[in-house]
């Protein structure tokens, strides 16, 4: 299964700036993120309904 960004849904198979980890608030969901959305601060929300930068 591909990752996805959870803040714009890209594709991070060829991002070099992306990276992965788990929820602070659940750590049970993984939460993936893009450069462009890394570099931005861009909201990201995990299933269990915890929103970060």
């Amino acid at each position: 299964m591909e990752k996805r960004c959870n803040s714009c849904n890209l594709n991070l198979t060829n991002d070099k700036s992306a990276t992965s980890f788990k929820c602070p608030e659940c750590n049970k969901e993984e939460v993936c993120r893009c450069g462009k959305c890394r570099k931005l601060g861009t909201v990201y929300v995990c299933k269990c309904g915890f929103e970060g930068p």
